[in-house]
């Protein structure tokens, strides 16, 4: 009776999240046919690469960390500031860096018929930044034990992605259904992470502190790829050595 009072929360938000991540394809199938289907999965597959492999393990090891922690509200607090830090800082510069090398990363990697992919993954880019923000809160909630919240949020994610798809999708077409994607992503991140604050007694502005430094380093990264994007599109250079040029100065820029 114990575990099913706690996973039961779970299993609710376990099944909402695979309804979440059909439903985009879905529409978009509906809508605009299984080319669409193709570049829009590619892209969103690109999207969360780089993000997932980051929460993935940390997740692993943030969730018995709290859990051995959740009598001493003051040390679960510092291990939650600890991991939120780390994942901005990985994160950050991953997602942007990739939105912005979107365009030389598909010229280089597939044939003409996947560049539409280019423009989905410079937005669904955010969506992988944003998702992997809100999925610090989740070990949090469980760790605490408030699981309803994950399954709070899972409700709050796939209604605020379904009205956002309707809007959007209809309206944009496969680009508004990204833009949903993530605008859904962004303000479920925004939700769950002040419910996180408060159960741990940390202060909002906190939390935006931590992000200084890594959003401010990820700016520096955006505005020197932008300047080696403009040098090298201009000199004709192939998109295997825009690619290289971009990521190397990009990693320079935010590592310093």
């Amino acid at each position: 009776r114990g575990l099913s009072g706690f996973g039961r929360h779970i299993l609710g938000a376990n099944v909402l999240t695979l309804l979440r991540e059909r439903l985009p394809v879905l529409l978009i199938g509906r809508m605009l046919g299984a080319d669409m289907v193709g570049l829009y999965w590619m892209a969103a597959r690109w999207a969360t690469l780089p993000v997932d492999g980051i929460t993935f393990v940390v997740s692993r090891v943030a969730y018995p960390t709290y859990a051995r922690l959740r009598d001493d509200r003051a040390e679960f607090a510092r291990g939650f500031r600890v991991t939120f830090e780390v994942i901005l800082l990985l994160a950050a510069p991953a997602a942007i860096g990739l939105a912005l090398v979107s365009g030389p990363l598909v010229e280089m990697l597939y044939d003409p018929r996947w560049r539409g992919a280019a423009v989905l993954l410079s937005i669904l880019a955010f969506f992988g930044f944003f998702h992997a923000l809100a999925a610090t809160t989740g070990e949090v909630f469980k760790a605490a034990g408030v699981p309803n919240l994950v399954l709070l949020y899972a409700i709050v994610y796939l209604a605020s992605l379904a009205l956002l798809l309707v809007a959007l999708g209809s309206w944009l077409g496969v680009v508004g259904v990204a833009l949903a994607v993530s605008c859904s992503a962004l303000l479920v991140a925004l939700l769950s992470l002040s419910a996180a604050a408060r159960v741990l007694g940390i202060r909002r502005g906190e939390l935006a502190r931590l992000g200084m430094l890594p959003l401010a380093a990820t700016s520096v990264l955006a505005a020197v790829v932008l300047g080696i994007d403009t040098l090298v599109t201009g000199a004709g250079w192939p998109s295997w050595a825009r690619l290289l040029a971009e990521v190397s100065a990009g990693a320079v820029a935010y590592s310093a």
